[in-house]
């Protein structure tokens, strides 16, 4: 018997795939219209509300070379990319246990109804995003109320830059506000065709994946071609089939 050889060819694809292209298709159709509906009439609408913030160096007052006081106020490519770094652990101290548990008291001394908002709710809907390359970041609550999400920012807004100058203090950093939150009026894109898509193509690639598992293990031979290549042995004469009706 010739050795096997693992190497797919283009033709080999080509015999595994196209008998089954419609399969194919039919699933990742069936995928992304499944997707499609959903995201088109049975996801939750969800809101955004999103407060801008700046980290800044605090001015610092030191004696430069002539004798005289100056005071720093630039920021250095350097400090840009430390402070990068030091907004994505502010993230962290966000999530803590002790902050967490300070929004949602503020939260229920709002409004007592928040009672049932949890720490770990909070955590789930609350995220930090750097805005372009320089220090400038947003923090953005997205939930399925409006008013819950204006009113987690707010929280966030008011509180949040007093927490962090406890942290950074020492390292004459400070978080100043750009812009407050507001209540959104409209609400975020259900990302419909894109889900669409996702849906397709998973379900195509599924299938292609289980089609090509399936031909490999299938060990019928089932042309001269393939007989010949599995066993490196020439076909000297085929049987054909009779189709023999009883009269």
């Amino acid at each position: 018997m010739k050795e096997q050889n693992d190497e797919i060819t283009l033709k080999e694809l080509f015999e595994i795939f196209i008998p089954k292209l419609w399969a194919i298709i039919l699933v990742a159709v069936i995928c992304a219209g499944a997707l499609g509906c959903y995201s088109m009439f049975i996801k939750d609408d969800t809101y955004t509300s999103t407060a801008s913030f700046i980290m800044v160096k605090t001015p610092t007052q030191y004696v430069n070379q002539s004798g005289s006081s100056a005071i720093t106020t630039g920021l250095s490519a350097s400090e840009i990319d430390a402070m990068q770094s030091m907004i994505t652990m502010t993230e962290q101290i966000m999530e803590t246990n002790q902050y967490m548990n300070s929004v949602r008291e503020a939260l229920v001394e709002k409004d007592a109804r928040y009672e049932t908002v949890s720490v770990s709710y909070l955590r789930k809907v609350l995220s930090i995003k750097i805005v372009g390359e320089a220090t400038v970041f947003d923090i953005s609550a997205i939930t399925t109320d409006p008013q819950l999400s204006y009113d987690i920012t707010d929280v966030v807004y008011h509180t949040f830059p007093d927490v962090i100058r406890d942290y950074y203090e020492e390292y004459s950093i400070s978080i100043k506000v750009i812009d407050p939150p507001l209540k959104a009026i409209n609400r975020n894109a259900r990302g419909t065709v894109r889900n669409a898509f996702i849906g397709g193509f998973a379900g195509a690639v599924l299938t292609a994946l289980i089609v090509f598992v399936v031909a490999k293990l299938d060990i019928v031979i089932r042309n001269k071609e393939k007989l010949e290549q599995s066993f490196n042995i020439p076909v000297i004469g085929v049987i054909p089939t009779f189709n023999m009706e009883k009269k």
